[in-house]
């Protein structure tokens, strides 16, 4: 499932004050976040994503995404449960005269969404099933 949020960061979001958005997301893997940043942010605009008191992105803590006419793509494998399903988009401002949004898109893959890996795990079900069958005949 593909979500999209903008967050707001006016020029008075500070680090102490910052502009926060809640993100609900559905059960299943959050697999990649792209942090759109446009053209005359000029590295002023700060922004992270976070899971109730821990920062999921960027990994590293005490750090954040700043860019310029830029997308910021972050791949990522994180569980999301049914209850655990709220984030938090947080951005400040560090010197910017003006307001700035960043656009953040988010891609999850679904508890029931079948992917590569999984199809694969069918085929070769498939085709032990067939094997024993045929066996079973000969």
């Amino acid at each position: 499932m593909h979500y999209a949020y903008s967050l707001p960061v006016a020029v008075s979001n500070t680090y102490s004050d910052p502009a926060v958005v809640e993100v609900k997301l559905t059960a299943g893997i959050l697999r990649h976040v792209s942090f759109v940043f446009p053209k005359g942010c000029a590295r002023y605009v700060r922004c992270c994503l976070w899971d109730k008191a821990v920062q999921l992105l960027p990994s590293n803590p005490d750090s954040s995404y700043a860019e310029d006419d830029y997308a910021v793509e972050a791949d990522c494998y994180i569980k999301i449960s049914t209850t655990g399903n709220v984030f938090y988009l947080i951005g400040w401002n560090v010197g910017s005269s003006y307001a700035h949004t960043v656009h953040v898109l988010i891609d999850v893959e679904g508890v029931d969404e079948p992917t590569p890996d999984k199809s694969v795990v069918l085929l070769a079900e498939a085709i032990n099933n067939l094997v024993q069958l045929m066996r079973s005949w000969f």
